[in-house]
């Protein structure tokens, strides 16, 4: 069964609340944050990467050049991303189980709000598809964590000396 992207992000944002984004929104704002970053990245160590073209030393650790989740979004996520005393954040090292951790934060948190769970988000979509990263957020022109009314669900790959400033002052 194939879902064309918009109607795959209309419909998740109906069901879950999160506002999607179009990809080539995404695409561009990504672009951005590159070229806005570009003369700090520069300036860091750097190693040639696996995955991704480059790798730069920053805070301690290394990050990638040119992802969803890199350098730029990270260093941009530190400076925009504005965080709430209700917040709720999932952090975890790469391939050690963010998505089961995912499906189950949204599921305690959402479990009176979809008590029929024959519309569950969970049964249609990915968990990663209704817990959005932190660095993800950023790239978006209407971000979740704008709607300071609710309790909010991140993830995030961040290490903690590199999380916003906001996240560690938001208790």
């Amino acid at each position: 069964m194939s879902v064309s992207a918009t109607s795959h992000s209309s419909s998740l944002s109906q069901v879950t609340g999160l506002r999607v984004e179009d990809p080539e929104v995404e695409k561009a704002n990504l672009g951005i944050i590159f070229y806005r970053y570009k003369g700090s990245i520069t300036s860091l160590p750097k190693e040639k990467g696996w995955l991704t073209e480059s790798l730069y030393m920053y805070q301690g650790y290394w990050f990638p050049s040119k992802n969803l989740i890199s350098i730029g979004t990270l260093m941009a996520s530190q400076d925009v991303f504005q965080a709430n005393p209700t917040d709720i954040y999932l952090v975890t090292p790469p391939k050690s189980g963010t998505t089961w951790i995912k499906a189950l934060a949204f599921a305690i948190v959402n479990r009176k709000r979809y008590t029929n769970i024959s519309t569950h988000p969970l049964l249609n979509f990915n968990p990663q598809d209704c817990l959005p990263f932190i660095e993800n957020e950023i790239l978006r022109n209407k971000p979740t964590y704008t709607d300071p009314n609710s309790t909010r669900l991140f993830a995030t790959h961040m290490p903690y000396t590199s999380l916003p400033q906001s996240i560690l002052d938001s208790r």
